[in-house]
């Protein structure tokens, strides 16, 4: 796909993509296929080793709704408020309290039609990696069990819209939400509303979407 974004003039631009990419023909048409997962029905253990790593990390993964999903922008802004910066829950109980991890995060690595919500910890020492995992286990269980406050989530809103026009403020970032918002929202115009799905998520969407981590 080819996004082409700022003050153009749309005819010339139109002759000189031509000129550039005409030639290049056409390849064989895409067969897209409607992935089905069966669900997760217990708990998967493993354990990865790589020589050049010398320090342990645990991380806790789970299947989440793909990215066109309003469950998707909720996961987002309940990872700001496990890990997100110097504040969060998560940050200020393992690295500042406790001093039982030297990093920790909390992310929704969201893909098109699945995705996975990532739990991670590096320990401070010899800090045991179950603890670490417990540690980040009652924090969310803490977001699936009561709201959040008004303060985090008037904090959190912030940071989100602040975010979105941050990424947003130029032409390459302009140009990669209109080629994502086309390939997997089938609407450009996708970009002109995406603040808005952002600001009408709730502090409720947020605990029931953490209620299905």
């Amino acid at each position: 796909m080819l996004v082409v974004a700022g003050d153009i003039d749309p005819a010339k631009t139109k002759k000189l993509v031509e000129a550039y990419f005409g030639p290049i023909p056409k390849g064989p048409a895409i067969q897209r296929v409607d992935a089905k997962e069966e669900p997760i029905t217990k708990e998967i253990i493993d354990t990865a080793y790589d020589a050049n790593i010398q320090i342990p990390a645990i991380i806790a993964a789970y299947r989440t709704p793909g990215m066109k999903s309003r469950e998707a922008v909720a996961l987002d802004m309940a990872s700001q408020i496990l890990s997100g910066g110097a504040s969060s829950r998560m940050y200020k109980k393992m690295v500042d309290q406790k001093k039982n991890a030297l990093q920790v995060a909390a992310f929704n690595y969201t893909l098109e039609d699945y995705g996975a919500y990532l739990t991670f910890a590096l320990p401070n020492g010899n800090q045991n990696l179950d603890s670490l995992l417990m540690d980040m286990d009652e924090e969310v269980a803490k977001l699936q069990s009561s709201l959040i406050s008004e303060t985090e989530f008037t904090k959190l809103q912030n940071q989100a819209e602040n975010d979105f026009v941050s990424g947003n403020n130029t032409m390459q970032g302009i140009a990669e939400s209109l080629a994502s918002g086309y390939t997997f929202h089938g609407n450009t115009n996708y970009l002109n509303t995406e603040l808005e799905l952002i600001k009408s998520i709730t502090r409720q969407d947020i605990q029931d979407v953490a209620k299905n981590i």
